[in-house]
């Protein structure tokens, strides 16, 4: 590998910026007092990197690649938005927005927690082996519920009462009503049989 030293481009520290020439192309190369690179460029390929100790930064046409061998922070004063591929990211004081075609959440265990929750979509599906509610209030409303059970439809309850203003029908192959005490049947037609 041939190398060309531009020693006019030597600061008085030491630091240093060199052409190597290798395999027809150059590469155009930054160190500090201590000789560790800290840019490196391809002029073939146009990608630049900025190393620093544990952190690359790498520009190819128009693509930014961040790696570090430790945690990374992204730290602000004001907001952060991060944009690309038809998705935007936002945080900001007021909150966290996300916009995307399509969001996919994988994870062997996922914990929401807030003082309320709002959800609101055209339509929704959820499958699960087993839902569990621990609730201390339940308001349902809909213009019509549809509930199929293949095995065992079983309610368990202090106190039972269903209001309904027009027809009301149960339909079985065999019924049985058990009481402990009293039944009680007002109407003002009863029909048996």
């Amino acid at each position: 590998m041939k190398t060309m030293e531009l020693t006019d481009l030597k600061a008085r520290d030491g630091s240093t910026i060199s052409i190597h020439e290798c395999e027809e192309r150059d590469i155009l190369e930054a160190r500090d007092p201590r000789g560790v690179l800290m840019f490196r460029y391809d002029t073939e390929t146009g990608q630049g990197t900025v190393h620093m100790p544990g952190f690359d930064v790498r520009l190819r046409e128009g693509q930014v690649e961040l790696a570090c061998k430790q945690d990374l922070r992204i730290s602000s004063a004001g907001s952060v938005e991060i944009e690309g591929g038809g998705s935007r990211l936002g945080l900001a004081s007021q909150g966290t927005h996300l916009e995307a075609p399509r969001f996919e959440l994988s994870s062997d265990e996922v914990l929401l927690q807030g003082k309320r929750a709002e959800v609101c979509v055209e339509e929704a599906r959820l499958s699960a082996s087993r839902v569990e509610y621990i609730l201390g209030r339940v308001w349902r409303f809909a213009r019509e519920v549809y509930e199929s059970v293949e095995g065992l439809l079983h309610v368990r309850a202090g106190r039972a009462r269903t209001d309904v203003s027009g027809g009301y029908r149960i339909q079985a192959k065999r019924a049985r009503i058990r009481t402990e005490e009293d039944v009680t049947l007002e109407g003002e037609t009863i029909n048996l049989g």
